[in-house]
């Protein structure tokens, strides 16, 4: 119980705010482009603040030197995940593409937004541990998911080289998890008032992650997607 009832609120919390994002969506109380525009706020200013002052305040010599069976697992994780995905996306589509999208999505899962948030919220105290064991799945998703399944899927399969696939590790994420790292390493002292941007920005993140997620399902046609029956195999895979 001393587990459950803070999980429960923190997740009650969580599922409230996706509620608010549903509702803005549904009711066109936002503009259309709402989804968008917040995503890049997420991706550009959002999540590399989170993950930047994670390793500012976490990642030193002590902590470092014992992350790499966290590495291990993740990219264990991943290798494991690719192919239970592959496989049960042929099963449930015929589309070469919407097969391509189901891997994605059952390989990588929503570690980024959905899982930052959560395990941020809940689990705090271990999300650095976290971080760490998700860089195999950027790893894989900046290397084979996205160019591969994501990119070359919508269009019309026209590959994408190996030099354009390793300029897409020059990103905001990764670029705040090696200042962070760097900082956290020196045990450089930053001004208050930089730190407190950091950490302010990246408690936004969770937030405003979960109304994102609720103004895209309330752009969603739900009642047909629920019709569908393929999604059950495919949600039921996911869960697992």
């Amino acid at each position: 119980m001393d587990i459950f009832v803070p999980l429960l609120n923190q997740m009650l919390c969580l599922f409230l705010l996706i509620a608010v994002g549903f509702i803005l969506a549904k009711w066109n109380f936002v503009p259309d482009n709402s989804e968008r525009v917040l995503s890049k706020l997420e991706n550009l200013v959002l999540v590399p603040a989170l993950v930047m002052g994670t390793f500012i305040n976490n990642c030193t010599i002590e902590t470092l030197s014992s992350m790499w069976k966290l590495l291990v697992l993740g990219f264990g994780m991943v290798f494991l995940l690719i192919p239970i995905s592959f496989l049960s996306a042929k099963i449930c589509f015929k589309e070469d593409y919407l097969r391509k999208i189901a891997t994605y999505g059952l390989a990588f899962s929503n570690f980024a937004f959905m899982g930052n948030a959560i395990m941020s919220a809940v689990f705090p105290n271990i999300f650095f541990e976290y971080t760490v064991f998700t860089l195999p799945f950027w790893f894989m998703i900046y290397l084979w998911g996205a160019p591969v399944l994501l990119i070359s899927g919508s269009n019309n399969g026209e590959k994408v080289a190996l030099k354009q696939r390793m300029k897409s590790f020059v990103n905001p994420m990764f670029i705040g998890m090696l200042i962070g790292m760097v900082i956290g390493l020196t045990g450089l002292k930053l001004p208050t008032g930089i730190t407190g941007a950091i950490n302010g920005a990246g408690a936004c993140m969770s937030p405003l992650a979960m109304i994102l997620t609720g103004m895209t399902i309330g752009r969603t046609d739900v009642v047909a997607l629920l019709k569908k029956s393929r999604i059950y195999w495919i949600s039921g895979v996911k869960l697992l």
